[in-house]
């Protein structure tokens, strides 16, 4: 059993052995990354000379895009703005038909108290509206207690 073990290990020594001797070994070298060019962006001159807003883009596709996100930026904005004037109207609809009702209300109010006012006089004058005069000096004209009257 040894034996064949034994064996086996000396036939994997010399086999890297012999491989050892023919390969050949190089120098350890640092890694070199290669050299890209500089990305250079030479100007596109026209003969009508530059137009504000146009997209000078040579990819057409690209341009389309960002026109078209520009163009829902815009969309949005004006949207949100639609949105937020309406709300505003809203408000002040609401506030006008509270501020009609809390109106009515006080009108309502001040009438049930007139009335009320009115039924409390008539009961302290003895139910003639006022005809009846329980005070004397009121019924003399103003007369004081020692009898003078006033004269205008």
């Amino acid at each position: 059993m040894y034996d064949g073990i034994l064996k086996m290990c000396e036939t994997m020594h010399n086999e890297i052995c012999e491989t050892k001797k023919s390969s050949v070994r190089l120098s350890l070298a640092w890694h070199t990354k290669s050299v890209e060019a500089i990305k250079q962006f030479n100007p596109m001159y026209e003969e009508d000379g530059f137009q504000k807003g146009r997209d000078y883009d040579p990819n057409r596709e690209r341009a389309e895009n960002r026109k078209l996100k520009k163009e829902l930026l815009e969309g949005s904005r004006g949207t949100v703005r639609e949105l937020r004037k309406e709300n505003q109207f809203m408000h002040h609809a609401r506030e006008q038909g509270k501020a009609a009702e809390a109106e009515e209300r006080d009108a309502k109010h001040k009438e049930v108290l007139s009335f009320l006012e009115k039924q409390e006089s008539d009961f302290k004058s003895g139910g003639q509206g006022g005809l009846i005069v329980k005070n004397k000096r009121r019924a003399q004209g103003g007369a004081s207690k020692n009898g003078n009257r006033r004269r205008f």
